[in-house]
């Protein structure tokens, strides 16, 4: 994963559960120096890994249109970490047209 961050301005990946804190602080650090963003998608945050943001999804709410189908979902969303001055909430509405 190293290497990608170095070729790509953004590496998303998940974390899973046994990664070593050193590795992660490790990519981490080489996608600060070359001024790129990690996002580590993660159920549970790693123990002694402090993020700079940090997005929580609280809950969705679907709406329905027509005959049943799904029109879009609203996911209420809270930002917070270290580089948040107090955590915010906010909603985000997907697949509406």
């Amino acid at each position: 994963m190293g290497a990608g961050i170095g070729e790509f301005e953004t590496v998303i990946t998940q974390l899973p559960r046994g990664v070593p804190l050193r590795d992660v602080r490790h990519v981490a650090a080489v996608a600060h120096r070359s001024n790129g963003a990690l996002v580590v998608l993660a159920e549970h945050p790693h123990d002694g890994l402090s993020p700079d943001l940090v997005f929580e999804t609280r809950d969705a709410d679907w709406s329905v249109a027509g005959a049943g189908h799904l029109a879009s979902q609203e996911v209420h969303v809270v930002l917070g970490g270290r580089r948040a001055a107090e955590p915010r909430g906010f909603s985000v509405v997907l697949g509406a047209s």
